[in-house]
């Protein structure tokens, strides 16, 4: 019922999405059905992602997707555990950056890449192992209410030994705040330097001039990211598109 009634309310192709339902389901005659009584959280647990939307009816939400997967970085996945992407008002905020390019030499030094997603790498951009079924990541809790949710991820395993410990908490506080926390420890005994990446579209960011933050917008929707801890940070900014050759 919900996804007959997506097709009306989102412009959908209709023809492609009834097919769709009535082969799967056998639903043809089935009443479309507005989501008023669903969870506006949802932990997909097998793949691994959590969906957190500000509403699910209102076409301007804001949407926020978690992902901490079993799959690794094999095949079409990524090296990008512990990542997220974050949409308002039907535009993409933060994003997955690069473009589909499937076995390409560029795909491998960049779109793979954990820099090319909004996760943490170390001591001048060393992320996850790419190409790999065991850099995992993993959701350990998680709970949705009215008025927030949280998620837990440990990407430990995905950075194969090169941190003692990569956990990611992300409280969102509906309807537009979220607070990420990471909980790192480095396996080497002098510590490491960590970046925390954040990716836009072209020209979309600003940094502001203390360099603890910094403004992402497209059209009217607008992030507004500052980093609480620790307090002095340094940054590195590029509007530049990569190459293979970096």
């Amino acid at each position: 019922g919900v996804s007959k009634w997506a097709v009306g309310e989102f412009d959908l192709p209709e023809a492609e999405v009834t097919d769709y339902i009535d082969v799967l389901y056998g639903l043809k005659d089935i009443k479309p059905e507005m989501p008023l009584t669903y969870k506006k959280a949802k932990r997909l647990k097998d793949v691994g992602w959590v969906a957190m939307h500000s509403d699910l009816i209102d076409q301007d939400r804001i949407s926020m997707y978690f992902k901490s997967s079993p799959f690794g970085s094999f095949n079409h996945s990524h090296a990008d555990q512990n990542t997220f992407v974050l949409r308002a008002f039907g535009e993409r905020l933060a994003i997955d950056s690069g473009y589909y390019a499937y076995g390409t030499d560029w795909e491998n030094k960049y779109v793979r890449q954990t820099f090319a997603h909004n996760g943490i790498t170390i001591n001048g951009g060393k992320g996850q192992t790419i190409n790999s079924i065991t850099a995992k990541g993993k959701i350990e809790e998680f709970i949705t209410h009215p008025d927030f949710d949280m998620v837990k991820g440990d990407a430990t395993e995905a950075y194969s030994g090169n941190l003692k410990n990569a956990e990611r908490y992300i409280l969102y506080i509906r309807p537009d705040t979220f607070i990420v926390i990471d909980d790192l420890e480095a396996t080497n005994d002098d510590g490491a330097k960590y970046e925390f990446w954040l990716n836009g579209m072209k020209d979309s960011i600003k940094v502001y001039d203390n360099g603890t933050g910094a403004r992402l917008q497209q059209g009217a929707a607008v992030l507004d990211a500052k980093v609480q801890y620790p307090e002095k940070v340094t940054y590195k900014y590029s509007n530049i598109f990569s190459g293979a050759d970096l």
